[in-house]
């Protein structure tokens, strides 16, 4: 830490940070007189380790106090050390090495950079530091974020959904009469529609009749009678669309009314718990 100079942790930084002579080169601003005190202080090594592994993308910041490079100033010594985990003196660093084999040291050991590590003390276990995770295992991860999140604003929005049906139909009787108004309306419409079309088939017939018979009638009627031909057309396309609407009316109601069933099912057993925990006097 030459004077002024400020070492950052980040995602990739940190990464790097690891393997003392990569980051060395690759970290502009970072000098020998930084490692060599992190090497001298390995609770500081490991909490800019620790933090990165959660997440903390600035982990850790730290800053030269004094313009001599050789050490950092009693301040900033003292600053920095509050920010790193307590690590009890005797505490070794343990991991499985590119091998497999264990390896330890009183000091992170070179084939532990990158690698998942224990911090023990007389065969107890510290502390579990996790490895780095891999551009795969970041992705996967926030994948598996989206998707926690996604279900719990699913899960949200179907109990919402829920309070709304129980309140707006407080009862059975109360689900049974709005589907009864819906269907009434509908039916209402498709009465009309039907009637109309009787009576305009009626005309039609009669006109057509006359035809039949060899009677000429007048422009007026026969105007009269090709407009009701174009509204029967029209009638019967209202009447098809009615009749569906009455389809997805009786669907969409017994949809409701299932799992309208299957929530107030679902309290009774509730409350029931809830009652036989009272009584036991929990």
């Amino acid at each position: 830490f030459d004077g002024g100079d400020v070492l950052c942790c980040g995602a990739e930084g940190c990464g790097l940070f690891f393997n003392l002579r990569p980051c060395a080169v690759a970290s502009a601003g970072i000098t020998s007189a930084a490692f060599a005190y992190l090497a001298k202080h390995p609770g500081l090594f490991h909490s800019i380790h620790a933090g990165v592994q959660n997440g903390n993308h600035l982990a850790v910041c730290l800053a030269a106090a004094l313009i001599s490079p050789p050490a950092l100033s009693a301040k900033g010594s003292k600053a920095a050390a509050s920010n790193a985990t307590d690590i009890p003196p005797g505490a070794v660093y343990c991991c499985k090495d590119a091998n497999n084999q264990r390896t330890c040291g009183d000091k992170l050991p070179q084939a532990c950079y990158n690698r998942a590590y224990l911090i023990m003390k007389q065969g107890v276990v510290l502390q579990s530091v996790e490895a780095p995770l891999t551009a795969a295992e970041r992705r996967k991860r926030a994948a598996e974020a989206a998707a926690r999140k996604k279900e719990e604003q699913e899960r949200r929005m179907q109990e919402w959904k829920d309070r709304s049906l129980l309140e707006t139909y407080p009862t059975p009787a109360d689900l049974d009469a709005a589907e009864r108004a819906e269907l009434d309306k509908i039916d209402l419409q498709l009465d009309e529609a039907r009637k109309r079309k009787v009576l305009l088939n009626a005309q039609i017939t009669a006109y057509d009749q006359d035809v039949a018979a060899g009677r000429k009638p007048d422009v007026s009627t026969r105007v009269s009678v090709e407009a009701a031909r174009g509204e029967v057309l029209r009638l019967e396309k209202a009447i098809a669309l009615h009749e569906a609407d009455r389809q997805n009316v009786w669907r969409e109601f017994a949809e409701k009314r299932a799992h309208y069933l299957e929530l107030l099912d679902r309290l009774e057993k509730e409350r029931a718990q809830r009652k036989a925990i009272e009584e036991q006097g929990y």
